[in-house]
């Protein structure tokens, strides 16, 4: 195809994305105009409009430019297409026991976790795919999951994102309760986090690829009648939820790990 039939703005917005793929650290403002020897307004333009659609993310001290999540999570959604698809059946399978609950599937791209697949309660039978749709941190069950198996460099610069102060010490209080949640899901495999005001129970336990990495987390959750917390009905009842959700994720889990082809 001849140079003068291709689209000139999607042309330049390709080549920046390349840029700043094989850029560690980003790029500024600057060293993209003369990469790409374009005024700075025009590559302002292409900026904002990527920007606009997550494809570029723009960090500060000093302001720089990177991939955007999107862009990260399509590549890893193409990449990981076959498992999500037996996850989805393993949802289905799970739901027709757990008709109450909701059944979730998410994965950690770009330091973030987004939910993937969703089974509710309220649209029984269909899995649904969420578009970047980011959990929140420090009281879902799979975030929590994820960042129990992060490496401590990778849990570092998710608090600096959501700092444990503004986000977290609401459910945890202290740093070192969260520091023991975390050593007992290494112990148990599984995240169930303490029920919230909302009588949310949550459970999720990890999916690990063939490198015995995490590559997913598998949840369930369901909301229970909240009573007096010293309440050893209500107690028992968190119990035994949990222990059904726990065992049932984990056969469910085993049955998806990635193996060498």
């Amino acid at each position: 195809m001849a140079s003068s039939d291709l689209v000139q703005a999607l042309s330049r917005g390709l080549m920046l994305l390349e840029l700043l793929a094989n850029a560690e650290g980003g790029m500024t403002l600057q060293q993209l105009c003369q990469e790409l020897d374009l005024k700075p307004a025009t590559v302002h333009n292409l900026l904002r409009t990527l920007m606009a659609r997550s494809y570029v993310e723009k960090l500060a001290k000093p302001t720089r430019y990177t991939l955007g999540i999107s862009l990260i999570e399509m590549a890893e959604q193409h990449r990981g297409r076959d498992l999500q698809r037996r996850v989805g059946k393993a949802m289905s399978v799970m739901f027709t026991r757990f008709n109450y609950a909701r059944v979730t599937y998410s994965e950690a791209i770009g330091g973030e976790v987004f939910l993937k697949l969703r089974i509710t309660p309220e649209r029984p039978g269909l899995l649904e795919r969420p578009w970047n749709s980011v959990m929140l941190p420090y009281t879902s069950a799979s975030v929590l999951l994820f960042q129990a198996y992060w490496q401590m460099d990778q849990r570092q610069i998710y608090n600096q994102r959501y700092p444990f102060e503004e986000y977290g010490a609401h459910l945890w209080q202290n740093e070192a309760n969260l520091e023991a949640f975390f050593a007992d899901v290494h112990t148990n495999g599984y995240s169930a986090p303490p029920v919230e005001r909302n009588g949310l129970v949550r459970v999720a336990v990890p999916v690990f690829n063939s490198g015995n990495t995490i590559a997913g987390a598998l949840g369930a959750a369901v909301t229970v009648a909240l009573n007096d917390d010293d309440d050893p009905q209500h107690n028992q009842q968190v119990a035994r939820i949990r222990s059904e959700f726990v065992l049932a994720l984990k056969a469910a889990a085993s049955g998806l790990t990635q193996t060498e082809n």
